[in-house]
């Protein structure tokens, strides 16, 4: 599938170090660089999207997130961006620049009143995004360092745990009054 070379450590685990999504009519996968594919279960590919051409020298890892007929992207290390993908055609119903640093799978966060919320921790923030449309809804600080794990919610608050410290989060409207 990769059509990019491998360089530095990609050879130890190549362009499929994410997890692939699956609604049970199709299969999600991110390779990097070498792109977003979309597959039917007989494994005929149905589309392949292009998210940036950019990689580090460990690649990248972020799984594909399924919300609402969206294929969610977090291509940080490809291009700084968070992409929604249309699921049937590959095509982006709307980006997010300015994501730093983030090699982890964005979060859904369902909330009481059955709102969703995109979550994705960053290099020195935490953002969260309406997956409809993209329109961030609040922001807070994060660890000022490159971050690997998703975040945990738990009983109402995101918990951010990264490779120097781990604490809770605490967005502008606190996720307790919701919970």
């Amino acid at each position: 599938m990769p059509d990019q070379p491998y360089e530095q450590f990609l050879p130890e685990h190549g362009y499929a170090s994410s997890t692939p999504a699956s609604d049970g009519a199709a299969v999600y996968t991110f390779f990097g660089r070498s792109g977003v594919q979309a597959f039917d279960l007989d494994g005929n590919q149905l589309w392949k999207a292009d998210v940036g051409t950019t990689t580090h020298i460990f690649g990248s890892a972020a799984s594909p997130l399924l919300v609402d007929g969206h294929v969610i992207i977090n291509a940080s290390v490809e291009s700084g961006t968070l992409f929604a993908l249309d699921k049937q055609t590959g095509e982006i119903v709307w980006r997010a620049d300015g994501i730093a640093d983030a090699w982890n799978t964005p979060t859904l966060v369902t909330l009481p009143d059955g709102e969703k919320e995109v979550v994705v921790n960053t290099a020195g923030k935490i953002l969260s995004f309406d997956p409809k449309n993209g329109t961030l809804l609040w922001e807070c600080e994060s660890a000022d360092t490159y971050i690997c794990p998703s975040v945990v919610v738990h009983e109402g608050t995101i918990y951010s745990i990264f490779s120097t410290a781990s604490q809770p989060a605490n967005p502008d409207r606190p996720l307790t009054s919701f919970f």
